[in-house]
């Protein structure tokens, strides 16, 4: 099981998060995933476990995703954030279409699967 806490955001409002365990060999970017390399964590069949979060907590975030490695490898761990620029950044978040909403890929770590 990989665990993180998500610390407050200063500045922004975040609209969606997911922590994602990526293939061996994945990379982070963000933009169109359809316009991405073929490695990029934001194609859907990049990321083999994954779970999102949209009600965040202004505090601290946990979130938690389950993995088992289907062979021995390297898979890296990333946190796609969504988020609009907001002066008042308690929840509720507003709608993902109420103004354009950014996205980050940030690599965390990697699981080590022997």
């Amino acid at each position: 099981m990989v665990d993180v806490v998500i610390p407050p955001a200063s500045g922004i409002r975040l609209v969606e998060g997911t922590l994602v365990v990526g293939a061996v060999d994945s990379t982070g970017g963000a933009g169109d995933p359809s316009a991405l390399p073929s490695t990029a964590v934001l194609r859907p069949e990049n990321q083999l476990a994954a779970n999102a979060v949209t009600n965040f907590d202004p505090n601290d975030q946990r979130l938690q995703v389950t993995f088992q490695a289907a062979a021995a490898g390297r898979y890296p761990v990333y946190f796609i954030a969504r988020y609009v620029s907001s002066r008042d950044c308690l929840p509720p978040a507003p709608p993902a279409d109420a103004e354009p909403a950014t996205t980050v890929v940030q690599r965390l770590g990697v699981v080590v699967a022997r």
